[in-house]
């Protein structure tokens, strides 16, 4: 399952005055609840990522050519051995 979380922005209109209310929401259907504080829906999504991301020896080593996120498989970097000779050195 691919995450693509995103922080929407909803207009509040109340009894504290106009404002506006933010919420985590991602394609894998976890959302957080509306909150005035634009910071706590970052917060969420970067907790959100660290709890669904792979292990580290699965993550790609250069997302940008890979086109993949850093929480994301890469199954171009995925099991792949070290080359004779170069055991010591680490990406």
């Amino acid at each position: 399952m691919k995450h693509r979380p995103k922080v929407r922005k909803q207009a509040r209109y109340g009894g504290e005055g106009p404002g506006f209310d933010y919420r985590l929401e991602c394609t894998c259907g976890h959302r957080t609840d509306w909150t005035p504080i634009p910071g706590a829906s970052e917060q969420a999504k970067t907790e959100h990522l660290e709890a669904v991301a792979v292990p580290e020896e699965d993550r790609c080593r250069d997302p940008k050519t890979h086109k993949t996120r850093w929480w994301e498989f890469c199954p171009v970097c995925a099991y792949q051995l070290a080359l004779p000779g170069f055991e010591e050195i680490t990406a």
